[in-house]
């Protein structure tokens, strides 16, 4: 599924932008047991949640900015995500003016006047609840529920909502807001080790749980 809306905003100096921001929905069938890496765009939301389906499901929004509909054109051509499948394994990869490998792979003659612009990519990413998860993300809102696998976070700025209900949680964040909710005093899960550079985090334990804590500032 595809679409794309455009909305013609202004900045201060009264010079007309335009923004179009583009909508893509894919699903990939993936069983129980895998592995879903996520690398997210210098910025933009991650929400990744766990279902009940054997299937991967992306829904981006790619939210871009330019002066002219033709550069919007552009824009569009080499912004947004690539889907990498192979046996037990999903990578979903942003791709854009942000990444040089990809450009002069994709886009050798791609003008250099829009490379600077900046775009955003908010995703959210329905996985099968027991599955391994690697996320790795710029700057924007993280929010992670419902799934039991092994997970491995490492995010340059965020305000993040971990949701555990099981699996382990190995987590980096730079800078932001960090709340950790594990809802119930029978969670399933082996351990969570989450490290905060600079910010406030939040964690919130069920009465009567049984857990060894170690908090270091």
């Amino acid at each position: 599924m595809f679409v794309s809306i455009v909305v013609i905003t202004t900045t201060a100096q009264t010079n007309p932008l335009i923004k179009r921001t583009i909508y893509k929905t894919e699903t990939v069938e993936f069983g129980v047991g895998g592995t879903v890496s996520i690398i997210g765009a210098p910025d933009g939301s991650i929400v990744v949640e766990g279902w009940q389906k054997n299937a991967v499901e992306i829904s981006a929004e790619v939210e871009m900015q330019a002066a002219t509909e033709a550069d919007l054109a552009e824009l569009a051509r080499v912004n947004g995500f690539a889907i990498d499948d192979s046996f037990g394994h999903i990578r979903i990869t942003s791709v854009g003016t942000h990444d040089k490998n990809y450009m002069k792979r994709v886009a050798k003659k791609f003008p250099k006047s829009l490379l600077g612009l900046p775009f955003k990519i908010d995703y959210v990413i329905k996985v099968p609840a027991f599955t391994d998860v690697q996320i790795d993300g710029g700057k924007g809102d993280l929010t992670l529920s419902n799934v039991e696998g092994a997970m491995q976070i490492n995010f340059l700025e965020s305000n993040a909502k971990l949701n555990l209900i099981g699996g382990s949680v190995v987590a980096t964040f730079g800078a932001g807001a960090v709340e950790v909710i594990i809802p119930n005093r029978s969670w399933r899960g082996r351990s969570a080790d989450i490290q905060l550079a600079s910010g406030t985090m939040r964690v919130q334990l069920p009465l009567n749980l049984n857990a060894n804590l170690d908090a270091k500032v």
